[in-house]
């Protein structure tokens, strides 16, 4: 299980417009991804929920994945939510490259592969 902390960086929060577009991302995954605001846990693959959580600007999310492919469905999560702007990741979870290079892709710094399916290069 992957567990990741971010603070929403867009203006319009999480709307339908947002909600919607994770929930299609999230589509492409096996992982079992949620959505944490406060006491409220959603499944991120339903638009409805997403938006029940009713997060703004400025909210603390925490987001948890639990599968094969749970370190890809936080990365596409993290940059609909935060896009460029940076967040804290969990002992347990840091970005690797789809491809699994042994570069060590860090945030910020991008893989050595120059790989476009890895998180860290955005």
């Amino acid at each position: 299980m992957c567990v990741k902390h971010l603070t929403i960086e867009k203006d319009v929060g999480l709307n339908l417009l947002e909600c919607t577009k994770i929930a299609q991302a999230i589509s492409e995954y096996r992982a079992d991804t949620f959505i944490i605001k406060n006491d409220n846990m959603v499944n991120a693959r339903s638009i409805l929920d997403s938006m029940s959580l009713e997060a703004k600007k400025g909210d603390r999310l925490t987001i948890t994945a639990d599968g094969e492919d749970e370190k890809e469905a936080i990365l596409a999560l993290e940059r609909l939510v935060v896009g460029d702007a940076k967040s804290i990741w969990n002992q347990q979870s840091e970005p690797v490259c789809k491809n699994n290079c042994s570069g060590g892709c860090r945030e910020g710094k991008g893989c050595p592969c120059k790989t476009v399916a890895c998180g860290a290069n955005g």
